[in-house]
């Protein structure tokens, strides 16, 4: 016969919320930001300890730290990943991201697709201010300037017109490629 199994209550739930809130931003924010390599990253381990502790501290986790992304040439892959990942645990209105985008050439078709998702409301990523932003980064962000201003007053079709306008205009300072 097996031993009976006994259930331990977890004493830090039974900390008042306030000062749980403090022991997960102490555990899980980083002052330097959070990098997400493209193999992808796990949530801290304490997000995996049950369900009450788990509910609390991802949204600390998302909401309350930068996320450093590498995403050379407008690759969104890492970028779509780890949004995926905090809009199931959260309901988030902007997360704050450092988005990488440095590259040896920048995929143009990548970009739109990003925009495109923007425009749908599916993807916020795009941080359109700071004068920290690399050149490339400052291109595309203001491409989704552009479409912020136009997606109340034209389609999609016609917004994608547009940035073709502005790949044109941007030919000389990026080198994209299709």
């Amino acid at each position: 016969m097996s031993p009976p199994v006994t259930t331990t209550t977890c004493k830090l739930l039974e900390l008042p919320a306030e000062l749980r809130n403090k022991i997960y931003r102490y555990s899980i924010c980083e002052k330097d930001g959070i990098e997400v390599p493209r193999t992808g990253r796990e949530q801290p381990g304490l997000t995996r300890t049950c369900k009450q502790i788990r509910k609390e501290a991802t949204a600390i986790y998302y909401l309350e730290n930068i996320f450093l992304v590498d995403a050379p040439g407008f690759d969104r892959y890492t970028c779509e990943r780890i949004e995926r990942q905090a809009r199931a645990h959260v309901n988030i209105g902007k997360l704050d991201f450092l988005i990488d985008t440095e590259a040896y050439s920048y995929s143009w078709s990548e970009l739109v697709k990003w925009l495109k998702l923007y425009h749908d409301g599916e993807s916020d990523m795009w941080r359109l201010d700071g004068e920290d932003l690399d050149d490339p980064y400052y291109i595309a962000a203001k491409a989704a300037e552009m479409v912020e201003k136009l997606k109340g007053k034209m389609g999609w079709d016609d917004i994608a017109d547009v940035l073709g306008s502005y790949k044109e205009g941007t030919m000389h300072l990026m080198k994209w490629v299709e």
